[in-house]
């Protein structure tokens, strides 16, 4: 369980949770985080701007517990300063996750 921001040239931007949940062990599992955008409106055409350049960069930071039931060990985790290309196109990589209905965002060309 977690919680942490996303920032946009300095600016908050959003937030978003991490729910508790178990992992089985030896298996590769998808946690969905609620996320929630809530820029200003000028925030907002730079950051849709920017998506659609191909030039969208987020900050993220938070937290999150983690517990590992098997080596009966838990630990806090804290996580900043973390630089996320949007439009990277390594991030696409969705082939590992149960969700069939994932769509690839829309490119437009800058002009």
């Amino acid at each position: 369980k977690g919680s942490g921001q996303f920032h946009h040239d300095g600016q908050y931007v959003g937030s978003f949770v991490i729910p508790e949940g178990v992992i089985s062990e030896l298996s590769i599992s998808d946690i969905v985080v609620k996320v929630s955008f809530s820029p200003d409106k000028w925030s907002a055409l730079s950051l849709t701007s920017e998506y659609y350049r191909g030039k969208l960069a987020l900050t993220v930071e938070g937290h999150t517990h983690v517990k590992i039931p098997g080596l009966n060990y838990q630990f806090d985790a804290k996580f900043q300063d973390i630089e996320v290309n949007v439009n990277d196109p390594s991030l696409d990589d969705t082939h590992l996750c149960a969700c069939p209905g994932w769509k690839k965002p829309v490119s437009i060309a800058a002009s």
